[in-house]
């Protein structure tokens, strides 16, 4: 499988097409660079985002984000909801923590309580407090539900897997590090925490674990135990953040420390990117990454080489052989409150059409969802308090038990071009 993977957009709110929109050109070198480099790689499996999609958390920074998005996608010939991603500090919207001390101090009771205690602080957090620690991003949330990327205040995480071939899975796990992010964050007395629950990552020796994390660990107040888990359970970690780019392996992982998309501007501006094949092997799995730049003499991107002139970096990682043991189940999860009964760790990707159809609505406006969920008898008055994403999430559940998801793909599809072209999975059977 072949994936993009981008860090660090700051999109900011000059609109597509904008005169003073000064990275525009660097995204359609981006785009004509990947097309260009697929040719030889092969064709993209998807995007994946590490964080700070936006550069203040403000929505319309992320009609931007899906739009470009969008575009790139459709570039690089892949379906648009094949769009993973996680969230970072500047996907924070900090007039929010303005606006709410309380958030400010379940930040600080996070940053000075014990280690120990960090899970319990950002359970409370995430589940008691009103508002949660979630609010500053609900903007992020909003944008991400529209890729099933969403995070909850039960689940401020993600999984997902898909066949990988000879028998093996590539699970992806998307971790939320800004949970206690603000304007003081720091790798020093400042650390933000991302709470032992989320680095509980599948057990699976057999199959390829990939973590997408904005923040290094070394960031993280628990980076000991979360870097232990990472460490031994992910084969390939992505972070973002730092702006550097740089690779490592440590034991049977693969740390991707990538550079930025859209860096700060001024000495030392070296925006990049990185295209990633993960293909089983004899032994296990190969990964391979293929680094590109920006070089300022051509104003063009092209590959990174390696000191040995390599345009790619190949790691070869031994994995149990497809007969090991199954996942662990997920009941450290639920023994810890933050993971429905109902709810598995990991959803499988290609069994369930659900994830097109969130992404198509999440491309409607709130008053093309009220207005379709008023329709089809899906909503009622009191559904008019309800955020975007809720609403989203409201409407697929209530067609789910009135046997109308195909109505509600058709009718979402009438506004979607995209998804107009692909044949409607919920006729002819039982929905899901």
């Amino acid at each position: 499988m072949i994936f993009v993977h981008l860090s660090d957009l700051h999109l900011d709110q000059q609109p597509l097409g904008s005169v003073f929109d000064v990275d525009a050109d660097l995204r359609a070198m981006v785009e004509n660079d990947i097309s260009e480099a697929l040719m030889q790689i092969g064709r993209a499996d998807g995007v994946l985002v590490t964080g700070d999609i936006a550069f203040s958390g403000h929505s319309a920074e992320y009609d931007k984000a899906q739009v470009w998005l969008d575009r790139l996608t459709q570039t690089i010939g892949c379906d648009s909801e094949r769009v993973w991603t996680v969230p970072g500090n500047h996907d924070v919207d900090r007039s929010v923590l303005s606006a709410y001390p309380t958030i400010r101090e379940r930040h600080d009771r996070v940053r000075r309580c014990d280690v120990a205690g960090i899970p319990a602080e950002l359970r409370v957090g995430l589940t008691s407090d009103t508002p949660t620690v979630l609010a500053p991003l609900e903007n992020y949330v909003a944008f991400a539900s529209a890729y099933s990327c969403e995070i909850t205040p039960q689940q401020p995480f993600w999984r997902v897997e898909m066949p990988l071939g000879s028998g093996r899975a590539l699970i992806l796990c998307g971790l939320t590090s800004p949970l206690i992010s603000g304007a003081s964050d720091d790798n020093n007395a400042n650390r933000l925490a991302l709470g032992k629950f989320q680095a509980l990552i599948p057990y699976r020796p057999s199959d390829v674990v990939v973590t997408l994390c904005h923040h290094p660990t070394d960031w993280l107040r628990d980076y000991e135990e979360v870097a232990t888990y990472l460490d031994a359970r992910a084969r390939l970690q992505l972070f973002g953040h730092k702006h550097d780019l740089r690779m490592q392996r440590v034991d049977d992982s693969v740390k991707v420390h990538a550079g930025a998309l859209h860096p700060e501007r001024g000495p030392g501006w070296d925006p990049h990117y990185n295209i990633i094949s993960i293909e089983p092997s004899q032994i296990g799995a190969t990964i391979t990454i293929y680094p590109r730049k920006w070089y300022r003499e051509t104003c063009a991107f092209g590959a990174d080489y390696a000191p040995s002139g390599e345009q790619w970096r190949r790691y070869e990682l031994p994995l149990a052989p497809v007969s090991a043991a199954p996942a662990l189940p997920p009941a450290h999860l639920e023994a810890a409150g933050l993971l429905p009964q109902d709810v598995e760790a990991t959803q499988p990707l290609v069994e369930s059409p659900v994830r097109v159809l969130a992404n198509g609505l999440g491309r409607l406006s709130y008053l093309t969802l009220l207005a379709l969920g008023s329709r089809l008898g899906l909503t009622g008055a009191d559904d008019r308090r309800l955020r975007s994403v809720e609403l989203l999430n409201l409407l697929i559940r209530r067609a789910d038990e009135a046997g109308q998801l195909g109505v509600l793909w058709d009718e979402t599809s009438c506004h979607v071009e995209g998804m107009a072209l692909k044949a409607n999975p919920y006729r002819g059977g039982k929905d899901r």
